[in-house]
């Protein structure tokens, strides 16, 4: 049996509709899809990053804060006497720019500047 002109139109239409319909939905999948890995992957990245971070900033500060441990026996001893020992201590670590000593909230030694008398909570 043979389609009339009209029906084989409309079964064209139809039939490319359909195609049509078929390759935007696959084309939203795929962008849909895409974009989700995007997000995954920039979000692993940035866990990463701040993970690298983190450990380079600890090994970092890990030998100040030795530095501070062992220059905690010197709290409350005269400047004149250990500002030799400061600034050595200082030299030391490259990520130490001078070692202060405070006692009873008051900076009353600096490796850089010697015997000073600032009140700690008016310097922040």
């Amino acid at each position: 049996m043979l389609m009339t002109q009209l029906a084989a139109s409309k079964y064209r239409y139809y039939r490319w509709l359909l195609a049509g319909a078929v390759g935007l939905a696959i084309l939203l999948i795929s962008l849909y899809t895409r974009y989700y890995q995007e997000v995954r992957n920039t979000e692993q990245n940035q866990r990463m990053l701040a993970s690298r971070v983190i450990t380079k900033l600890n090994a970092l500060l890990l030998p100040a804060e030795q530095q501070a441990l062992s220059t905690m026996s010197l709290v409350g001893q005269p400047c004149d006497s250990v500002i030799p020992t400061l600034r050595f201590r200082a030299a030391q670590n490259q990520a130490l720019r001078s070692l202060l000593l405070v006692k009873d909230g008051t900076i009353y030694c600096s490796s850089l500047f010697g015997q000073r008398h600032y009140v700690f909570t008016t310097i922040f």
